[in-house]
This record gives structure tokens, C-alpha cells and sequence, in this order.
């Protein structure tokens, strides 16, 4: 064999391996867009099956409160109680799963990060809203992936929604700087409604709403924030209730 033919044989090989892969970088890319779509869709619908299922066992939670103990439909709003609150909780594990390979945490300047989480509270308890401290402290950016923040604080406004009930109370919101190199995002709820209470907040502290409907809603936005890369806290006053979300400063 010639120099020549090795050459050309050694360069058909070459190009042979060109042409099955050419930029293997190029695929790896394409694949894990592919895969952070498909975990996108996923965490939406898991998040649609959550809300669905978390208005079952709440009516089915209102309804069983009504029913007398030995009502005929008793057994079967249990069944659907048990079977709901299970369900969300097997969406809310996979609701948490696509989001964390879907978004990863990234620097969010805080003064747009405010604006969105008041809008997205404002959202849903509407015009009781109250902006107290619009600035954001000495932070600049803050470490956090923006879509399960921002539906944790959904769940936080459907929390606040249902403690204030037909009360005049409001909800104001303020921010600030800890000494631990965190950023405070402060929801208070004021002068709650004396048929919810800070008794909601007791499923929040178990870990667990079942048996009292508007409780769903703390255990959910707990997860959220979490998955977001903060922690959510609760503190309760005699007329107060004040939900802390705490990001990690960037920077």
C-alpha cells in the first residue's frame, strides 16, 4: 500500500467519524434544550394538577365540616379528601423536580425582582395590598430561581386572601437586609379575620394541610420558595401574621 493510499483511507476514516458525529458539542446542546422544555411542560401541568386537586380537598374538607357523622356521603368525601391530598402531594414532589433542572438559580437584580413579586401578590389579593418600603435595602442582586419564587408568593397571597377574610385587614409588604448575608422579602398580614386566625398556620407547622383547606396553601409555598433557593418562615402576633421569604444575597 502506498503512502498515498494511506493517506486517503487514513482521511476516509476521518471523515467517516466526521460525518457520523461532526459536533457532538452541538447535540449535547440541542439535547438538554430538548430536556429543559419537556421538564418546563411538566412542571406546568404538574403545577395545574395542584391546583386542581388542592380545590377538591379543600370543598371536600368544607363539606365533610358540614355533613353530620353519620351522613351517607361521609365515606366517599373521605375517599376523595384522601385521595386529592395524596395526589397533590405526588404532583408538588414532581412540580419540585422539573423545576430544579428546568431553572437553574441565577442573579436577579432586586429592584426588578420586588416590582414582580408585588405584582404577582397583588395578583391575587388585590387592592389590600400595600407597599410600604419600596426600596430593597443595600442589596443589588440576589441568588434565586424566579419561577417557583414567584409562584410561592402566589400561594403566599391565596394564604393571606383566606386568613383576612371578610375582615378590613391588609396585607403590606417590606424588605430588608439580614446580618446572615440574606435578602427579606416581609408579607404581613394585619388584623386577620377571627374565623381563620393563626390557627391556619398550624398545618404549616405539622407539615400537613389536611383537615382545614386554607392550610394547603403555606405547605405549598413553603416548597416553592424552597425550590427556589430561599426559606420561608412564619411569625404570629396578636394581630398579625408575618411570612418571611429569604434569598441568599449574590455577590
Amino acid at each position: 500500500m502506498t503512502t498515498r493510499t494511506a493517506t486517503r483511507s487514513a482521511g476516509e476514516r476521518i471523515g467517516d467519524e466526521g460525518g457520523r458525529d461532526p459536533a457532538p458539542h452541538l447535540r449535547d446542546a440541542e439535547e438538554d434544550a430538548d430536556q429543559i422544555v419537556a421538564r418546563r411542560l411538566a412542571a406546568g401541568a404538574a403545577h395545574q394538577i395542584n391546583n386542581v386537586l388542592t380545590i377538591v380537598s379543600g370543598h371536600a374538607s368544607v363539606l365533610l365540616e358540614i355533613l353530620e357523622d353519620g351522613d351517607a356521603a361521609r365515606p366517599g368525601l373521605e375517599a376523595i379528601l384522601d385521595a386529592s391530598v395524596s395526589g397533590a402531594a405526588l404532583a408538588s414532589q414532581l412540580l419540585s423536580y422539573a423545576w430544579e433542572r428546568a431553572s437553574p438559580s441565577e442573579s436577579v437584580e432586586a429592584v426588578p425582582l420586588l416590582a414582580e413579586a408585588t405584582a404577582r401578590l397583588r395578583e391575587v389579593v388585590g387592592p389590600r395590598l400595600e407597599v410600604i418600603q419600596s426600596a430593597t435595602g443595600s442589596a443589588t442582586a440576589v441568588r434565586v430561581t424566579p419561577q417557583p419564587l414567584y409562584q410561592g408568593l402566589e400561594f403566599v397571597g391565596h394564604y393571606a386572601r383566606a386568613l383576612l377574610g371578610e375582615s378590613g385587614g391588609r396585607v403590606t409588604v417590606g424588605v430588608g437586609d439580614d446580618v446572615d448575608g440574606s435578602w427579606t422579602l416581609r408579607v404581613r398580614i394585619g388584623s386577620p379575620s377571627p374565623s381563620g386566625g393563626p390557627g391556619l398556620l398550624e398545618p404549616y407547622a405539622h407539615g400537613s394541610g389536611v383537615g382545614k383547606p386554607d392550610g394547603l396553601w403555606l405547605p405549598a409555598a413553603a416548597g416553592a420558595v424552597r425550590q427556589a433557593g430561599g426559606t420561608l418562615s412564619a411569625a404570629v402576633s396578636d394581630d398579625a401574621v408575618e411570612l418571611r421569604v429569604q434569598l441568599r444575597l449574590d455577590g
